[in-house]
C-alpha cells in the first residue's frame, strides 16, 4: 500500500481531550479522553477506546504545562478493537487538522528541525 503521509510525524506523547464540533456559536468542551502520541503538521494520531468514524469533526484540548492548545480536524482514520484486545492491538485515531493552533503547530517544527 503506497504511503499517504505528506509530512514527518514526530513522537509527541501528552494527554489529549477530544470531543464533537457543535454547530453553535461557540464550541462544545471535549468530552472524551486519550493520548496523543504523534504529531504532524497536518494532524494527529490519538491511542484511545473512543474512537468516532471517519469525516468526523472533532475539538481537540492539548494541555502542555500552562499552555492549552485548541483545535479542530476532522478524523481521517480510526481503528476500534474490543475491550480485551486494546493493550495489544493499536486503537485510536488519527485526525486531520482544519484549524491547527499556530502555537502547536510551532512546537512541530522546532522538533523537526526547520
Amino acid at each position: 500500500m503506497a504511503e499517504k503521509r505528506t509530512s514527518k510525524r514526530v513522537s509527541y506523547e501528552i494527554p489529549v481531550e477530544f470531543g464533537l464540533v457543535s454547530f453553535g456559536p461557540s464550541l462544545d468542551p471535549p468530552k472524551y479522553k486519550g493520548y496523543l502520541v504523534d504529531l504532524s503538521d497536518g494532524g494527529v494520531y490519538i491511542k484511545t477506546s473512543h474512537v468516532f468514524k471517519p469525516g468526523i469533526n472533532v475539538t481537540l484540548e492539548i494541555e502542555d504545562g500552562d499552555k492549552c492548545y485548541k483545535m479542530v480536524g476532522t478524523v481521517s482514520n480510526a481503528n476500534k478493537v474490543p475491550p480485551k484486545l486494546e493493550n495489544t492491538v493499536k486503537c485510536g485515531m488519527g485526525i486531520r487538522f482544519t484549524k491547527p493552533d499556530p502555537e502547536l503547530l510551532r512546537i512541530y517544527k522546532d522538533k523537526v528541525g526547520t
